[in-house]
């Protein structure tokens, strides 16, 4: 029985390493700029204490597209800004190398900025290499992250199956890399439509 499972265990390994391929997915997009309450020391609000830029991240997105600390938000994509976290979660949604307009106030007069999204950045660990592969179930492609350690010898291994709903591991939106599994768990899946 033991022999049985380490070799059903090979054979899933085996399958999965031969359908591996580097990772040219999309990554989501980042802005580079940090958010906050024009006063920190009071609520946030949108007429009184709007949304304002407070540290922008040199080499990023919004500093290529010339925004500053100070700039209030005011709208993104021509939809007016609620919020910072609404801001961060809106640009969230966006992939990498999109192009966002943002309106911003600065100085009392209204500027328009373009800002081209910078892919958010990979994930590091000192003790191991993080390779960012890919494999593709039912004709759809799904992210694949592995963490193999540096130091010499055997090391235990875990394989996490993200998946089982209609979501993405990397907060992805829109259909690519978003699959349903099948009610049978065989057969075709199905693309994911909705937003959950």
């Amino acid at each position: 029985m033991r022999n049985s499972r380490i070799f059903a265990c090979t054979l899933l390994a085996l399958s999965l390493a031969s359908n591996l391929r580097a990772d040219d997915l999309s990554r989501h997009g980042v802005i580079g700029l940090a958010l906050a309450a024009k006063d920190a020391t009071h609520p946030e609000d949108i007429n009184t204490n709007p949304p304002t830029v407070q540290t922008v991240t040199p080499g990023g997105a919004g500093d290529a597209a010339g925004i500053e600390a100070g700039d209030i938000l005011r709208s993104l994509d021509t939809t007016p800004i609620s919020s910072s976290a609404d801001f961060t979660s809106r640009i969230g949604r966006h992939l990498a190398g999109a192009d966002v307009s943002v309106v911003i106030v600065r100085d009392g007069q209204e500027l328009t900025k373009t800002a081209k999204l910078k892919p958010r950045p990979y994930e590091t660990i000192p003790d191991a290499e993080v390779l960012y592969r890919s494999i593709g179930p039912y004709g759809g492609r799904r992210r694949v992250i592995v963490t193999k350690p540096k130091a010499p010898g055997r090391h235990p291994a875990v394989l996490l199956i993200g998946g089982l709903g209609c979501y993405s591991l990397d907060g992805e939106t829109g259909k690519a890399g978003r699959v349903r599994a099948h009610p049978r768990g065989a057969g075709q899946a199905e693309f994911c439509d909705d937003a959950h």
